[in-house]
């Protein structure tokens, strides 16, 4: 120690004595060279520090990543969800030939006797189809007729009536005509 002491005090930055520094290095190798490990040490321990700190911010921008796509993906499952709850309560499809098969049944349940019963007309309306039918036909009675027309407006399927026309037969029956619409949406 005294040597190191002595080194201080004689060191001159213009009469550098390598002689001295080498007499000094070679009695103190224990020092330096557990110096020259704890410092080799401290820099690996740095190093590895380092290193797992780049790992982990690697890793928790994964996580975020990761917790991010799972939100994207629970907010699609909910809009699925959504969509399919709202197609599933629409009312139930209906082709050509099964509209002109519910109307007649409607108006042989009401007493309806039709005289004529057009072809499905179909209309592309973009997002849906409108399917029309001309109804012409005759009812012994004015409740009958409206029980057929209140049948028709408040079916589980989607009908409707657009137009009506009707008059009083000379026989005492009421002819009327009908037109009448489904919308079927398309998928």
């Amino acid at each position: 120690m005294a040597n190191i002491e002595n080194l201080k005090t004689d060191f001159d930055i213009n009469n550098i004595d390598l002689k001295k520094i080498l007499l000094l290095i070679d009695q103190q190798k224990n020092t330096f060279v557990k110096i020259v490990l704890i410092v080799g040490s401290l820099l690996v321990a740095g190093l590895i520090i380092n290193d797992y700190h780049a790992k982990v911010q690697a890793f928790n921008a994964k996580i975020s990543m990761a917790q991010k796509k799972i939100q994207v993906l629970k907010v699609r499952d909910v809009a699925v969800q959504n969509f399919n709850d709202f197609q599933s309560s629409l009312p139930p499809k209906l082709s050509e030939v099964d509209m002109i098969t519910v109307v007649s049944d409607y108006a042989k349940s009401c007493n309806i006797t039709v005289n004529s019963l057009s072809p499905a007309d179909v209309k592309d309306m973009g997002l849906y189809d409108q399917i029309n039918v001309k109804l012409e036909a005759q009812s012994n009675i004015f409740k009958d007729m409206m029980l057929f027309l209140r049948k028709i407006e408040r079916s589980h399927y989607p009908l409707r009536i657009e137009s009506w026309t009707g008059r009083e037969n000379a026989d005492g029956k009421i002819a009327f005509t009908v037109l009448i619409s489904a919308v079927l949406i398309h998928s």
